[in-house]
């Protein structure tokens, strides 16, 4: 079976399979300019919670200290925090207790603060996601995995597809492999994956933090497997 290895960032590869059930590839990358076609995304976010953006990034970059026990002299804050089973006042609470990511992560949602007046309501929707995001992944070290099971090869087993996302030393690294019979026949690694996803600085390639690199990641990273004949009608050289 003839496949192509497509990832949403832009970039295919095509590969062959051969009589040993593995992959042989027979075409370099190639970069398609379809990614402002991919970013286009539908929002599930009400107008009245995109209203309250300000309010979700500023209890995110307080659950920051919260995570070490501070208490609030706003009651907001403090009514807020106690609800959550993690929460434990800490009497001797210190700034000294942030960590490093802790004090990245803190300048990071203020840059974003600072930059919200000036974002389109898509942008500040991408913003909402990203902050999400963070939230859901910053205290897992491991990062996630995204798994697909399919009959990759064309022996009539179910192969698997999967795709790691994780930080190492301040890098977005995106790890894909296929395994067929628990071997490993095919693996990528992509390193700060990129989309565009709007004009604010916050989005530019060379200005992005992690967190917006790790949210395209999570969103986009994971390939997915298709016929060559799908992609055949491009200009390119399928050996």
């Amino acid at each position: 079976m003839d496949i192509c290895i497509i990832f949403r960032l832009g970039i295919y590869k095509i590969f062959k399979s051969d009589n040993s059930n593995g992959l042989q590839q027979v075409s370099v990358m190639k970069v398609l300019n379809i990614c402002t076609c991919l970013i286009l995304m539908v929002s599930g976010f009400s107008l009245a919670e995109e209203n309250d953006l300000e309010k979700t990034l500023a209890y995110a970059r307080n659950e920051i200290f919260a995570r070490h026990g501070r208490t609030f002299t706003d009651p907001v804050y403090q009514k807020y925090f106690e609800q959550f089973d993690w929460y434990r006042i800490n009497n001797n609470y210190s700034d000294d207790l942030l960590t490093e990511e802790d004090r990245r992560d803190i300048k990071i949602i203020l840059r974003w603060e600072r930059e919200l007046p000036n974002l389109s309501d898509r942008e500040r929707t991408y913003l909402r996601e990203i902050t999400q995001t963070m939230s859901k992944y910053r205290y897992l070290s491991e990062g996630f995995s995204i798994e697909k099971k399919e009959d990759i090869t064309g022996d009539g087993k179910k192969d698997l597809l999967k795709t790691n996302v994780h930080v190492i030393d301040g890098k977005v690294l995106c790890d894909s492999e296929i395994l067929t019979n628990n071997q490993i026949i095919w693996k990528e690694r992509l390193v700060d994956p990129y989309l565009g996803l709007g004009k604010s600085p916050l989005f530019y390639p060379d200005q992005s933090d992690i967190w917006v690199r790790f949210y395209i990641a999570s969103k986009y990273a994971a390939p997915k497997i298709t016929s060559i004949a799908e992609y055949e009608h491009i200009s390119i050289d399928f050996g």
